[in-house]
């Protein structure tokens, strides 16, 4: 079962991503995916969740999936900020 919710999340996970870089476009551009550093960490999450599949040391970074609930919750995103 925790398999099953594991990989619909980061399918999820996946489809955001590409939902975003086809609407605000990947890097060339003044407002594209890239540029603003809450997507640049969604991004690299996302690469990792998918490469966590075939290269097994890589599956320990999906404990950075959190992270992208910090950039939902504007008080998180604040504090997470202010610590920075």
């Amino acid at each position: 079962m925790f398999y099953i919710i594991s990989h619909t999340i980061d399918f999820l996970f996946g489809v955001e991503a590409l939902l975003k870089i086809s609407a605000h476009g990947f890097i060339v551009g003044k407002n594209t995916y890239l540029r603003l550093l809450w997507n640049l960490m969604d991004f690299i999450i996302v690469c990792t969740i998918f490469m966590g599949e075939y290269f097994k040391p890589l599956r320990i970074l999906r404990i950075l999936r959190p992270l992208r609930v910090i950039k939902r919750v504007p008080e998180l995103r604040k504090f997470t900020e202010a610590l920075a």
